[in-house]
């Protein structure tokens, strides 16, 4: 497999431990794997992103949108092998377990204006665009704890027939959209971490949560949802998976089987796939600068982690579709 053989031939060792566990299916204590996971976590540019995500639960949450967040670079560091069995992946998942609300949410630091319901001081809550993306950090790092039951539960009671709405534990605190409309990203993020919850991934909140993106791509023409629209921006291939865009949909919507022959679903998947060079490479079209140097933080050439991330998708709907 061409793509394969190039992936494999990538400086990034990251891309080189994926596409050994997660394409080749090589086992994690393999002495290559192994190998190539210390080459990883002494990266530079890893170590450094190491060094971020350690001063959880500081910064404040201020923005969801803000890629240099530590629970960000941990969604990238978790992508490129960062586990439990990693001194940094049992600290920082000591910390969040550290710190979850009585109905099951894991909780973090967020600052919010009075003006939108909040007091304007830092302070341990939820919301339901921030707590399921810590959920899927720690079933991503291996945590497997009743802690986790606990959270997954009551991010799946939250769902409505649309979708998750905006939610949280702070009473007065909405986005800025309809009151019965779903907010896209907290239903994108709940979708991602249950996709990680066995008792969940094949529930009814996840097939309302899947029938509300899809639904969104169906009528993209039309009104905005939460200011969250489906435009130019949204269909630029970026990563990491940070915001509301096609590659984070797509990924998302691929770990749900029932999808994958949904017309809609094929329409986003075409859109994506479209994007590749004549050799099957993916070159970003937009960038997070929280990850420059990294090879998908750059426009001019084609990027191994992009590339990879796009095969992953492929590969799971393939090997779906086998099974089925």
């Amino acid at each position: 497999d061409k793509i394969t053989s190039w992936l494999l031939e990538a400086e990034e060792p990251w891309v080189r431990w994926d596409v050994l566990v997660r394409l080749l299916d090589r086992a994690p204590d393999d002495p290559d794997v192994r190998a190539v996971h210390r080459e990883t976590m002494e990266y530079p540019l890893v170590r450094q992103l190491l060094d971020d995500v350690m001063t959880w639960p500081e910064p404040p949450i201020t923005n969801h949108k803000q890629a240099k967040h530590p629970l960000h670079k941990l969604g990238a560091l978790v992508e490129m092998g960062l586990t439990v069995t990693d001194p940094a992946g049992r600290e920082l998942a000591d910390r969040f377990l550290a710190h979850q609300d009585e109905c099951g949410a894991f909780q973090s630091l967020i600052k919010i204006p009075r003006a939108f319901g909040g007091t304007g001081e830092s302070r341990w809550d939820w919301m339901g665009c921030d707590a399921p993306v810590i959920l899927h950090r720690l079933l991503a790092l291996g945590v497997r704890d009743a802690a986790l039951t606990c959270a997954a539960d009551q991010i799946a009671g939250l769902v409505r027939p649309n979708g998750w709405p905006c939610s949280g534990s702070i009473p007065k605190m909405r986005g800025p959209g309809r009151k019965d409309d779903p907010c896209p990203y907290a239903t994108l993020v709940a979708l991602r971490a249950l996709s990680l919850s066995e008792e969940h991934r094949r529930g009814e909140a996840c097939r309302l949560g899947a029938e509300m993106l899809l639904t969104h791509w169906e009528e993209r023409a039309g009104r905005k949802i939460y200011l969250f629209g489906i435009g130019t921006d949204y269909q630029k291939a970026k990563i990491p998976l940070v915001w509301y865009d096609l590659v984070n949909v797509v990924d998302v919507l691929s770990f749900f089987p029932w999808t994958h022959q949904d017309p809609r679903f094929q329409d986003m998947l075409k859109v994506l796939l479209d994007k590749a060079d004549d050799d099957g490479r993916f070159t970003p079209e937009s960038v997070w600068m929280a990850f420059k140097g990294f090879d998908f933080a750059q426009k001019r050439q084609p990027s191994p982690t992009l590339t990879l991330a796009v095969e992953r998708i492929r590969r799971r709907i393939g090997s779906y579709q086998r099974a089925t």
